[in-house]
């Protein structure tokens, strides 16, 4: 902030007035997020309890579900610094925070990525509309899918020039790599930009990454309990990733959560009836996602095509073999599990509006050139569109929206009360 205020005054007044839209964005989606803050399932039960019943230093390493998820840990320990009434609203501001970050990282990015204020407006609007988000909202417990969007932003940045900016993307990578895995996934592409590139600052970000994830695989071999390795890492095929990807990305982004949806319970009706039926489906739009995503890259170079593809593929595979979920055909119905999707959707987000290119000039190349552009715009409008009617209309009902200041009251007159905590079990 303070360099773009330093090269030009009119674009750190654009910056500042795109946060306050973004978080009045945030705030009116449901306003009872603030008003009315709750803690969201673990991130009470778990993280917050943990916190409360132990001390600072314990409840910050503590792994809960088989790996170390240091940010909720981290907001439950503040949010124990304050009355219990108003626990929640600390964890819902930190989450709001992660949730700025990669806003942030864009607005004030240099990378030619971002060049122009409509391409920073539209990837800022990836951010908030694209993904499916309703039970990833405003909580840390899932804060770790958007600090892996975070991590995959840093390695599209160039080398940061200013000692300020290079620290502040080392600590947040820092977060991410101890807030879950997903981020670690990443080790692979920084460590070949950090051999491409021959850059220090390259190399010191794969290692802090690579640190991070030594930590996550000692508390993950050493976990035992609900999420230890025993009941991670089941395989899933090439049927079950074709049907996913279609239902829980291109069909959200083209048709909506609703048509998506019905998709998905068809093909979780298929599998259970006509298996062999399903996984010549499956097979076959595992093959047609691969030809679509790869037309949607040919705009780009051949370093953003194998990030952008690669983070996407290593995201999805990491969550649905990682995750304890044990009934992977439940993937691809859309809108269940939808932190597995936030962070691979956003990038897929930012892929289409990087493959807006058209070029100048006649011919074969520049029509095919342009064609593509033009997918890429309709795709990435229809994503747009369809997320924004979701983001505004979606509400949590108020019949499952407990008041936490009642829920406290109660507690403290009887405390064998057992607390509300959102979704209901």
């Amino acid at each position: 902030c303070f360099a773009t205020l330093k090269d030009s005054p009119k674009n750190f007044i654009k910056t500042i007035i795109n946060i306050l839209c973004a978080i009045l964005l945030i705030v009116i989606r449901d306003v009872r997020y603030f008003t009315n803050p709750r803690f969201w399932a673990e991130e009470g039960t778990l993280h917050f309890a943990y916190s409360y019943n132990h001390p600072w230093y314990q409840a910050l390493i503590h792994p809960q579900v088989g790996y170390l998820n240091f940010y909720p840990n981290l907001a439950t320990v503040l949010a124990t610094l304050v009355p219990l009434e108003f626990a929640p609203l600390v964890t819902t501001l930190a989450a709001l925070l992660v949730q700025l970050i990669p806003i942030v990282i864009i607005l004030l990015s240099s990378s030619m990525l971002w060049k122009g204020w409509l391409r920073k407006i539209i990837g800022s609007a990836i951010v908030l509309f694209v993904p499916l988000t309703n039970e990833v909202w405003l909580n840390t417990i899932n804060s770790f899918t958007y600090f892996a969007a975070i991590a995959f932003l840093i390695l599209l940045e160039d080398i940061p020039q200013s000692s300020f900016k290079r620290w502040l993307f080392r600590i947040l990578l820092i977060f991410a790599g101890l807030s879950g895995v997903l981020a670690c996934s990443l080790i692979p592409l920084f460590f070949i930009l950090a051999w491409l590139d021959k850059s220090r600052e390259r190399w010191l970000q794969t290692a802090l990454l690579s640190i991070c994830a030594v930590i996550q695989l000692i508390m993950i071999f050493s976990f035992r309990g609900r999420g230890d390795i025993s009941q991670r890492f089941f395989w899933i095929g090439f049927s079950t990733l074709g049907a996913t990807f279609w239902t829980q990305s291109i069909l959200l982004f083209t048709t909506g959560y609703q048509n998506a949806h019905e998709w998905g319970k068809f093909f979780r009706f298929m599998f259970m009836k006509q298996p062999a039926l399903f996984m010549l489906w499956g097979k076959s739009l595992f093959v047609a996602a691969l030809a679509l995503i790869g037309t949607a890259t040919l705009n780009l170079t051949r370093r953003l095509r194998v990030i952008f593809l690669s983070s996407i593929a290593i995201m999805i595979l990491l969550f649905t073999v990682f995750s304890i979920i044990p009934d992977k055909y439940s993937f691809f119905i859309t809108g269940w599990h939808q932190r597995a999707f936030l962070a691979p959707n956003m990038i897929l987000g930012w892929m289409l509006l990087a493959g807006i290119r058209f070029p100048q000039g006649k011919g074969t190349s520049a029509f095919i050139r342009k064609s593509v552009a033009c997918l890429c715009a309709a795709c990435l409008a229809l994503a747009l569109g369809w997320g924004s009617y979701r983001y505004f209309t979606y509400r949590v009902p108020q019949s499952e929206w407990y008041d936490w200041r009642s829920e406290v009251t109660a507690w403290e007159e009887n405390p064998q009360y057992q607390l509300h905590i959102q979704p209901d079990p």
